[in-house]
């Protein structure tokens, strides 16, 4: 679209100095003022044709243009990523603050998100009730939810966090073993949607304001399986 505007001020301009040449060379012809004045507005009266014929064609193309990127636009506002399994999810037996641990073993036929957690990072928190609720929702279905905490000080530290934010789900401490088994995590929170047949789907870094939107749809398709 810019190329047409920039096209029509090009030619505006080469239509306007035709028209002033038309006028220069009656002038100079000795046509007198009367010649110069018909040709120029001879010159006028083409260059208002041709300049609205261009601005006509412009204005046709401007809705064309706008017409075709509507579809665009409208699939830009979906997720457009299929479900496609990333890659196997590793094995782990990670140690419960609350007390016990989590074994993978015992996961494996659910659908399971496990997210990279730090009680100190404000997205990591604000998702907690965000969890609770698709814990409540969807837990009879087969979904589990596992929190995995790194550089967040000792069992007992992370284990009150726990209680003053009344997570309703298992928080481990997390390893550089798993931490290498899922790709490592660039930053809190790091999520990873897992299968029934214990393949990672889903790979979310941070916080967008649809992800939860987002993610209860994914579980729900991978549920459905």
């Amino acid at each position: 679209m810019r190329y047409f505007r920039l096209a029509w001020v090009s030619l505006a301009c080469v239509v306007a100095a035709s028209g002033q040449a038309v006028v220069e060379s009656a002038i100079l012809s000795g046509a007198g003022a009367g010649g110069a004045a018909a040709g120029a507005k001879g010159a006028g009266a083409a260059a208002a044709g041709v300049l609205g014929r261009l601005n006509e064609i412009v204005s046709k193309s401007a809705a064309a243009s706008d017409k075709s990127a509507a579809p665009a636009q409208q699939a830009g506002s979906q997720d457009p990523k299929p479900l496609l399994a990333l890659g196997m999810a590793p094995e782990f037996s990670l140690k419960n603050v609350l007390g016990g641990n989590i074994d993978s073993a015992k996961l494996k036929g659910k659908v399971v998100v496990v997210e990279f957690w730090a009680p100190w990072a404000v997205p990591s928190k604000e998702a907690v009730p965000e969890y609770n609720k698709l814990l409540r929702d969807l837990k009879d279905q087969g979904l589990e939810v596992v929190a995995v905490t790194y550089e967040s000080g000792s069992v007992q530290e992370v284990a009150s966090v726990v209680s003053q934010l009344k997570i309703e789900y298992p928080v481990v401490m997390g390893t550089q073993e798993v931490d290498v088994g899922f790709g490592g995590h660039p930053g809190y929170p790091t999520t990873f949607l897992i299968g029934r047949d214990w393949k990672v789907y889903r790979r979310i870094f941070g916080r967008s304001a649809n992800k939860f939107a987002n993610l209860e749809s994914d579980i729900r398709s991978l549920l459905a399986k």
